[in-house]
């Protein structure tokens, strides 16, 4: 249980607002702000715990709407899930694209496609 430290419930918070926001837009603003939180209390040596929270920061700027900052972090959100072995960052990667909505501008459109074909290249 030593596992769940501080970071660790702060990044519970932001998923339970994260899944409301995508009822309920309203709580993105609060996802936004615990998985902040939740990154920034979390140790530099927990790398796949920080890419994780990274997606769902990445899920809950594209649910409220602010999509500059979404870009920003989901390109280099995958960059650095390239180079992680763990199929939960790569499966969340690729969830990003359900955030997306269907009509979005191009730009967003790209990064849905990418992330719904998001593939570590194994050598």
């Amino acid at each position: 249980m030593h596992f769940y430290d501080q970071g660790e419930l702060l990044a519970q918070y932001g998923r339970v607002h994260r899944d409301m926001a995508r009822r309920n837009r309203q709580h993105a603003a609060s996802a936004i702000l615990w998985t902040q939180a939740a990154i920034a209390g979390m140790s530099q040596q927990n790398v796949r715990s920080i890419v994780l929270n990274e997606a769902g920061l990445c899920s809950a700027l594209l649910l409220a709407g602010d999509t500059d900052q979404a870009l920003a972090i989901g390109g280099a959100l995958m960059t650095h899930g390239a180079q992680l072995t763990s199929c939960r960052v790569h499966d969340r990667i690729r969830n990003l694209a359900r955030d997306i909505p269907a009509d979005a501008d191009s730009t967003l459109a790209d990064f849905r496609h990418s992330a719904a074909r998001f593939e570590v290249m194994t050598a």
